[in-house]
């Protein structure tokens, strides 16, 4: 298991030193999220899931909520040579806990 300090994502994002992938434009845009509700979402939201091991980069999962609505919002970022959002979406109640912090 690699050691990884994912709380770096939310300083690059702080500081705009970030890339948002192609499918997390796409996401943005279907969910009608803005770049602000993401980048709120990792800045004052809560890591619930770490993976460092995953292929081919590190990744995590921040539980945020969306700026305006308040809306539970998941971003997922993933540590590339860069910080790079991979996704975002709204935790499915199917799929999530209650609290939407447990599959």
């Amino acid at each position: 298991m690699r050691i990884f300090d994912f709380e770096r994502i939310r300083e690059k994002v702080k500081s705009g030193d970030y890339q948002i992938s192609v499918h997390a434009t796409k996401r943005l845009r279907s969910r009608q999220l803005t770049v602000a509700d993401l980048e709120h979402a990792v800045v004052y939201g809560e890591i619930i899931e770490r993976d460092p091991d995953a292929k081919p980069y590190p990744k995590c999962v921040f539980l945020g909520a969306n700026s305006l609505k308040g809306e539970s919002l998941h971003v997922v970022c993933s540590v590339t040579p860069d910080t790079m959002i991979v996704t975002v979406y709204f935790p499915d109640d199917d799929a999530w806990s209650k609290d939407k912090y447990r599959r």
